[in-house]
């Protein structure tokens, strides 16, 4: 997208139409992979005002920033669950001084593993602290003062003519998509896990050519290769240190549980997750088992270990644990379509429509409909329209699960 743009703003009329639509369109698959690269148009702003200033047409920069910013937007708008998940978490409520100061800590950490990468993990449990010394705000602060001060200064200087060596532009350019990159990462939305080696992808562009300007910048010209390489070769050697960990989720998992306090139960329970995650299913629940599935009360885990236990080839056992929730949670309707849904599948339609009976006080009347529909079409072997009935039941689940949580 950025390339494209680049490409096209200083062409003819045609070739900006052209590029312009081309790097919207990159654009939005960015926003399809990963949302974070919503920051971009930011970005490239930047890249404009700062390297690019004397070859712009103002106009077109202003095209292509209403456009990203009218795209962003609409796809923001239409895919906000979809697209933050479970990540955000509205219930993570701090105070204004709490949140300041984890908006410091999280860029303080950053730098840090991206200066020394050393002990990484899939995430990171970082302490919030209500409040903190005086004079570590008082660093923050200045730092943050100080580094606003700079940008302005260097764009003063750029629109005033003054000389400035196109490296210096490039290095504060390269700061500025730094600081940007992660600024969505600095728990502007209360997030579940405030801290992860992954958010530093798209701000390592910046840190990277911010180092290159350093090095480029060195004096003595037989110590630039020697030092670039000793860099490389240090982050290559980290990186591939970290390539068996991210073999498969249970080795991933297992790193992340060796770096963290947690207790033996809950890490196996991870693991059974990490094990589910990657089709292995005799493994996870041989993890729920070490876990103690009778020590389990919340209804969606018990659930999830009793689809784990029907993948795994044992539905006694999951006929068990959801006997066991709606025991503790009679209104519990997704396990209840649970073991609707195991009847049906192992042809025992006599008992599923026992259990209909049972139910139909406590399930919603079109679910109970539906669900008297599948039975039958199931019974009569009209597979096709049992999949679409059955759809339409998962999808009235969704809705259910969607409301509990809003």
């Amino acid at each position: 997208s950025f390339l494209l743009y680049l490409r096209g703003v200083s062409g003819s009329t045609r070739q900006f139409v052209g590029h312009l639509a081309g790097a919207i369109a990159f654009l939005i698959l960015g926003m399809m992979v990963k949302p974070s690269i919503a920051v971009l148009p930011v970005l490239v702003l930047l890249a404009d005002v700062l390297l690019f200033r004397e070859h712009r047409r103002w106009g077109r920069v202003l095209a292509f920033q209403s456009l990203s910013f009218l795209v962003l937007g609409s796809i923001i708008a239409l895919t906000l669950n979809m697209a933050i998940g479970q990540a955000v978490k509205s219930d993570l409520n701090f105070s204004p001084q709490t949140h300041l100061i984890l908006f410091f800590d999280l860029y303080r950490y950053f730098l840090k593993l991206i200066f020394f990468p050393l002990n990484l993990n899939a995430f990171y449990l970082i302490p919030v602290r209500e409040t903190a010394p005086l004079w570590m705000i008082a660093v923050y602060v200045f730092s943050f003062c100080l580094l606003a001060w700079g940008l302005v200064h260097v764009i003063k200087r750029l629109y005033t003519k003054q000389n400035l060596n196109p490296r210096t532009s490039l290095g504060i350019w390269g700061i500025a998509v730094y600081l940007v990159g992660l600024f969505p990462f600095t728990n502007v939305l209360p997030r579940g896990i405030y801290l992860a080696d992954r958010y530093e992808y798209l701000a390592s562009l910046g840190f990277c050519t911010s180092a290159a300007v350093f090095l480029m910048a060195m004096k003595n010209p037989a110590w630039k290769m020697p030092v670039a390489a000793l860099t490389l070769l240090l982050f290559a050697a980290l990186c591939i240190h970290r390539v068996p960990v991210w073999k498969d989720s249970p080795t991933l998992w297992a790193d992340i549980d060796s770096k963290r306090n947690i207790s033996p139960s809950a890490h196996h329970r991870v693991m059974a997750d990490a094990y589910a995650f990657d089709g292995r299913w005799q493994q996870a629940l041989k993890e729920y088992e070490r876990a103690g599935i009778e020590t389990i009360r919340d209804p969606d885990t018990l659930l999830r270990v009793s689809n784990v236990s029907q993948s795994a080839g044992r539905d006694d056992l999951a006929v068990s644990v959801i006997e066991k929730i709606l025991r503790e949670n009679p209104a519990h309707i997704p396990a209840m379509s649970g073991l609707l849904v195991l009847h049906i599948r192992k042809k025992e339609y006599g008992l599923a429509e026992k259990r209909l009976r049972g139910f139909r006080e406590r399930m919603p009347a079109p679910l109970t409909k539906d669900f008297t529909e599948l039975i039958e079409l199931d019974k009569n072997g009209d597979i096709e329209s049992a999949r679409e009935t059955y759809l339409r039941v998962q999808a009235a689940l969704g809705k259910l699960r969607n409301n509990v949580q809003g």
